[in-house]
């Protein structure tokens, strides 16, 4: 059985088991370690409580017909597991070779919250260290989901935080260890 971690720096992991999924996702393990990830934004407002915000976000997936992120941030800095490790369909024509990081907000109304972008790069030095992701930061490229396709995703305001991007930031946070 799966069980919540909380590690000493506060940084929460919810697998996937613990937030009561509905949704299979394909047994295909994304190509590993992997030098891509995207971000996303969710476009749903976020409510107090991470696991029902990712049965909501699993629900508006499904009913695209999508199986969605590998990994949920939430605004409270909770990470929830989706696809994993699995492949997910977060970006078209990489899903099989890459990451997508689905932050729950909309984006182009509000910013991102320190408490999810500096779980982000945690999650980012998790997978670094379980050579889900390549290790050296130069090697990582991390981008907006809009860099690859016509979308508004993931928000204008994912670029300007305090004049960097979201994946300037998560880059930063990685690399100092936050």
């Amino acid at each position: 059985m799966a069980k919540l971690t909380v590690l000493p720096n506060g940084y929460t992991f919810v697998p996937r088991e613990l937030w009561d999924p509905q949704v299979d996702f394909p047994l295909q393990q994304v190509i590993r370690p992997a030098d891509e990830l995207y971000i996303h934004h969710t476009t749903m407002r976020a409510t107090d409580n991470p696991c029902a915000d990712a049965r909501n976000t699993e629900m508006v997936l499904d009913q695209r017909g999508l199986d969605g992120y590998n990994y949920l941030i939430h605004p409270t800095g909770v990470v929830l597991e989706f696809a994993g490790e699995r492949r997910g369909e977060h970006t078209y024509g990489t899903n099989s070779d890459s990451y997508g990081f689905g932050f729950i907000g909309n984006f182009q109304y509000s910013h991102p919250t320190l408490a999810a972008i500096v779980a982000a790069a945690r999650t980012v030095n998790l997978m670094r260290l379980k050579r889900d992701l390549v290790g050296p930061l130069p090697d990582l490229r991390i981008e907006g989901h809009r860099m690859v396709k016509p979308t508004l995703c993931p928000g204008d305001n994912m670029y300007d935080i305090n004049g960097r991007s979201v994946m300037d930031w998560i880059r930063w946070f990685a690399q100092t260890g936050a």
